[in-house]
């Protein structure tokens, strides 16, 4: 869709791409013709994109081609790539943007970026809590509260000026 995807959409994908990761599939690649290949269950290919013919193939989780599944990754590839998932390491979704009607880009940081990223928003969570007075878990609750007790004071603030304009007024008229 051309939202942006919501947290808990966010949290889903992570976690389905670090299932992987942890399964540990097998990586592997094979040459094959362009149009063999692009009938291969799942695989895309990106538009615009000019690929070779005969085409790499490289599938996550299928060691041949007729073993492919729709729920497995098959992309067209001319680099190099990892024997197995495995060491990928933790996937972590750093942003999120839309690129075309329909399609939204995702990027993310694998290995050691992802567990900077990690340290990084724990270190900003703790910093917030500890400012906030509450654990880390209380933080949405206390942001929200916050809110609410500054657009209160916003009307307050807003009545009181009109009032004291008025006062003002009447005095000059007076």
């Amino acid at each position: 869709h051309d939202k942006a995807l919501t947290p808990d959409e966010l949290h889903r994908l992570e976690s389905f791409v670090n299932e992987r990761i942890n399964a540990d599939l097998s990586v592997a690649a094979q040459v094959m013709p362009l149009a063999e290949a692009k009938k291969l269950p799942g695989v895309r290919a990106v538009f615009g994109e000019k690929y070779p013919d005969p085409v790499r193939v490289v599938m996550i989780g299928a060691e041949k081609p007729e073993e492919v599944t729709p729920d497995l990754s098959v992309e067209f590839c001319g680099g190099t790539h990892l024997k197995s998932t495995g060491p990928v390491g933790y996937f972590k979704v750093v942003s999120q943007e839309g690129v075309a009607k329909g399609v939204r880009r995702i990027t993310a940081v694998t290995g050691r970026a992802a567990n900077a990223q990690i340290e990084k928003l724990t270190k900003v969570t703790q910093e917030l809590s500890e400012r906030l007075n509450c654990r880390l878990d209380e933080l949405p609750h206390r942001v929200e509260t916050l809110q609410e007790e500054l657009k209160k004071l916003q009307k307050q603030m807003q009545k009181g000026i009109a009032a004291d304009l008025n006062t003002v007024g009447d005095s000059l008229i007076a």
